[in-house]
C-alpha cells in the first residue's frame, strides 16, 4: 500500500524559467501548476512506470509571482506547494567608470532595474565589498595608486544575476 506523498522541488532556472520536479517512490501520475490566479495547467507522466516528472515553466512575465504546484501519485496521494518566484532577465550594469584626477580616485557607477544586492571590487589586490545595497543605482570611489592599476568588478542584483568586468590602466599624478 502506497501511503507516501510525492515530493515537489521548485527551483529558478535561467532567465525567466522555473523548474518543477515532482518525485514519488512508486509511480507519479501527474502534476498541475498555476501562476498567481492564472489557469491551472496539467502535466502528465511520460511513461507508465515514471517516478519523476520534470517540467520547465518558461516565458513567465517579469516581476514577482507565486507558483502553485500539486503532484499526484498513482495511488491518489498528493502534495501541494506554493513558492514565490521573481522573474527578471535584466543583468545589472556598470553605468560609469571614470577617473577623478584631482583627488586620485576611480569612480564606479552601477545600476539595476530591480535593485543591486552586492558589489565586489578588487583594486590592485585589495577586495572591497558592499553588501545589502538594495538600491537601483549606486556610486562609489576608491583611491588609485600611481602607475598601473588593475581593477575587477562584480555586481549582483537582488534576483541573483551578476555582471563582471575587469581592466588595467595607468594613472599618473
Amino acid at each position: 500500500v502506497d501511503i507516501l506523498k510525492p515530493t515537489i522541488d521548485i527551483s529558478q532556472g535561467q532567465g525567466s524559467s522555473i523548474r518543477i520536479t515532482a518525485t514519488d517512490e512508486t509511480q507519479i501520475e501527474y502534476i498541475t501548476y498555476r501562476i498567481d490566479d492564472g489557469e491551472e495547467i496539467r502535466v502528465n507522466k511520460n511513461n507508465e512506470d515514471d517516478t519523476r516528472i520534470e517540467y520547465a515553466v518558461t516565458d513567465l512575465p517579469r516581476g514577482e509571482h507565486t507558483l502553485y504546484v500539486t503532484a499526484v501519485d498513482s495511488s491518489g496521494n498528493f502534495e501541494t506547494d506554493e513558492n514565490p518566484v521573481i522573474v527578471s532577465s535584466d543583468r545589472p550594469t556598470i553605468t560609469g567608470l571614470s577617473i577623478d584626477n584631482e583627488n586620485g580616485r576611480i569612480i564606479i557607477e552601477a545600476a539595476d532595474v530591480d535593485g543591486i544586492a552586492s558589489i565586489e571590487v578588487n583594486l590592485n589586490g585589495a577586495v572591497y565589498r558592499m553588501e545589502d545595497v538594495n538600491r537601483t543605482e549606486a556610486t562609489f570611489s576608491l583611491n588609485l595608486q600611481e602607475g598601473t592599476n588593475t581593477i575587477s568588478i562584480k555586481i549582483t542584483n537582488v534576483n541573483g544575476l551578476s555582471v563582471e568586468g575587469a581592466t588595467e590602466f595607468d594613472y599618473a599624478v
